[in-house]
C-alpha cells in the first residue's frame, strides 16, 4: 500500500470508488414526482414555482452560511481545516449542502449525509462505476458501457438526509453548458494544467482531463447550482459550474495523508467529485492524482 503526504493536500478529505452501483427502479415513478413542483408550465422555461417557494432563501443564502471572517460552518461540514487556509473543496447543492465524495452503493451515506438513489439515462437504469477519471454507466442486462458524451442527458438522483431524518432529493443532469461565455459539452476533455514528461511512465496517463457540467434541481422545484453556493453573487471565488470525477486517491483529514487503497471497508465504493477551482480539483488538473498519472511515484509517508 502506497501512502504519501503533501502540504497541498493536508486539509482534504476523500475516498474513492472501485465498486459498481446497481440501483433498483421500483417506486421510481411516484418518487420522481417530488421533482415536479405544482403549478402551470411555461413554454421553454419549465414549471412555474409556487409563490410560497423562496428558492434564494432556501438554497442560496451563502453569506449566512459562512462569511470571510467566520468559516466555521464550512469547516464543520467539510473537514478540520479552516477555509481561509485550505480554500473550498468538493461540490455544493446550494449553500447548505457541501460534499466531496459519494458512495456508489445505493443508500450509503457519505460524511455529509448525501447518498445516491439512482443513475439513469432516459428510461434505462444504469450501473454506475468510475474508472480512473471516467464516469461510466453500464446498461442493464448488457455489456454496453456509456461514458463521455454518451452520458450527456443522464441523471444522477441524490438524497440529502438531515440529522432529523428528513430526506431532500436532488436531481443532477449532465448537460451542455456555457463556461466563460463559451458553449461546452456536458462531458468533455480539456488540457491538464501539467504535462507528464517521464517517458515510459506516462504511457498509462490520460492525455487530457475529463470534465463534467451539471444542472441541478431540488425536490422543491428550485434550480440549484452545483458549483456555486449561491445565485446572488455574494461569493466571489473562482468556482464555475464544472466538476471533475475520479477514483484512486483517499484523503485522510486526521493523518493528513493520501492513500491509494481504502483504509476501511466502508470506503471501498466511493469516488471523488470536485468543482473546478477547488483544491481537490487542482490536484487532479496538476496530475497529482492516481487517475491523472497512475505511475507517478508517491513520496514516502512522514
Amino acid at each position: 500500500m502506497r501512502t504519501w503526504t503533501s502540504p497541498v493536500v493536508n486539509c482534504m478529505v476523500g475516498a474513492v470508488l472501485g465498486a459498481y452501483l446497481w440501483l433498483a427502479s421500483s417506486g421510481c415513478r411516484e418518487d420522481q414526482a417530488r421533482f415536479a413542483p405544482s403549478g402551470p408550465v411555461q413554454p421553454d422555461r419549465g414549471p412555474i414555482l409556487p409563490a410560497q417557494v423562496d428558492c434564494k432563501k432556501l438554497h442560496y443564502n451563502w453569506e449566512q452560511l459562512a462569511s470571510v471572517g467566520d468559516p466555521v460552518p464550512l469547516q464543520a461540514s467539510m473537514g478540520n481545516c479552516p477555509v481561509a487556509g485550505c480554500g473550498l473543496n468538493g461540490v455544493w447543492l446550494g449553500s447548505g449542502v457541501q460534499f466531496r465524495t459519494l458512495h456508489t452503493t445505493a443508500g450509503a451515506l457519505n460524511p455529509q449525509r448525501v447518498r445516491i438513489r439512482e443513475f439513469k439515462k432516459g428510461s434505462d437504469v444504469l450501473r454506475l462505476q468510475v474508472t480512473g477519471q471516467e464516469l461510466q454507466g453500464i446498461m442493464r442486462d448488457s455489456s454496453v458501457i456509456l461514458q463521455g458524451e454518451e452520458l450527456i442527458g443522464s441523471q444522477l438522483w441524490l438524497e440529502h438526509v438531515d440529522p432529523t431524518g428528513h430526506v431532500e432529493p436532488y436531481l443532477l443532469t449532465i448537460a451542455d453548458s456555457v463556461v466563460a461565455g463559451v458553449a461546452v459539452r456536458g462531458a468533455r476533455y480539456e488540457d491538464f494544467w501539467a504535462t507528464c514528461t517521464a517517458g515510459d511512465r506516462c504511457a498509462g496517463a490520460p492525455p487530457r482531463a475529463r470534465l463534467y457540467s451539471f444542472t441541478v434541481r431540488a425536490g422543491d422545484g428550485c434550480e440549484v447550482q452545483l458549483c456555486r453556493p449561491g445565485l446572488d453573487d455574494s461569493y466571489h471565488g473562482n468556482l464555475d459550474g464544472t466538476a471533475v470525477i475520479f477514483r484512486g486517491d483517499y484523503y485522510d483529514e486526521t493523518s493528513h495523508r493520501v492513500f491509494t487503497t481504502p483504509q476501511n471497508t466502508y470506503d471501498e465504493d466511493v469516488f471523488n467529485i470536485a468543482c473546478i477551482g477547488t483544491a481537490i480539483s487542482k490536484l487532479h488538473m496538476l496530475r497529482h492524482t492516481t487517475a491523472a498519472d497512475p505511475a507517478r511515484p508517491r513520496p514516502a509517508p512522514s
